[in-house]
């Protein structure tokens, strides 16, 4: 009798054990997983729409700003200059790191003329007359796409005399953060630096059409580098825009010179991800 249950015991050890080996087996192969989400039939709108949002928050960058201001004041305590900048803050679920990449890029590029210009006019003019002086130096989320974000950024405003005025707008690869330049989203880097000077050159020639123009008679001498510089030039949703900033072309007057260049001409010399669509 006890021999008998010994067998009996051995019997279901081994189907306890061939069980466990095939659970396994499929288990490896991904023949069998385990589940712990509920079908689709069976959550409530609320779990599903929970469920859509962490799958997109995962894909996307999340965007906001951080204003600050400088006030200067005259010497009988009334102001003379208020200046307000902002700057981003980039939430990125996926890979953080590389939004921070992007923030330290645009942080940096604020502080060289907030801290080495702005602030440095407002505290000059504490003891002039002028009212309403000071700049604005603010950041605006541009065309974002799954491989590349755009930041615009203007200055207006001034500290009496001549106008402050500019607008930048800088690109990034939305995957690595790195800085997009003119070299690395062309498939060949040459030709479309040859495009953008040829029609930078043809707006300047209609510029120099009009009667009492300030181009400078020297403005070739550093066009090129101009127009591929970073900040000078970036993305929108139907074309890459040049924008030569004031002074660098022309006498102040002339303001800023915007160069179009439309999606259906640009798009030949991008690379794939670069694309406008």
């Amino acid at each position: 009798m006890k021999k008998e249950n010994n067998n009996l015991t051995i019997f279901l050890l081994g189907i306890i054990i061939l069980l466990l080996a095939t659970i396994l087996i499929l288990l490896v192969t991904n023949t069998i997983t385990f589940n712990t989400n509920k079908p689709k039939e069976e959550q409530t709108i609320e779990e599903q729409t929970e469920e859509k949002q962490e799958i997109e928050e995962k894909d996307t960058y999340k965007i906001t700003y951080e204003k600050e201001e400088y006030t200067t004041k005259r010497s009988d305590g009334t102001e003379s200059s208020k200046n307000t900048r902002n700057l981003p803050r980039i939430i990125n679920p996926k890979n953080q790191s590389v939004a921070d990449k992007i923030v330290k890029y645009l942080t940096d590029v604020s502080n060289k003329e907030w801290e080495n210009n702005i602030k440095k006019m407002a505290d000059e003019v504490t003891e002039l007359p002028y009212d309403d002086l000071g700049v604005t130096y603010l950041y605006e989320t541009g065309i974002t796409t799954a491989n590349r974000l755009t930041f615009i950024l203007t200055m207006n405003g001034g500290f009496g005399g001549v106008g402050w005025l500019s607008e930048e707008g800088y690109n990034f690869d939305a995957k690595t953060g790195d800085i997009l330049t003119t070299d690395t989203i062309a498939i060949n880097k040459d030709e479309l630096k040859k495009y953008m000077l040829r029609k930078t050159n043809e707006k300047i020639a209609e510029l120099k059409k009009v009667e009492n123009n300030c181009i400078r008679d020297d403005y070739q001498n550093n066009l090129e580098e101009e127009i591929n510089r970073n900040g000078n030039w970036y993305f929108t949703q139907t074309e890459i825009k040049i924008k030569l900033q004031k002074y660098s072309i022309a006498c102040g007057a002339g303001g800023i010179t915007e160069i179009n260049l439309p999606k259906e001409e640009v798009n030949q010399y991008l690379k794939e991800e670069y694309k406008i669509d």
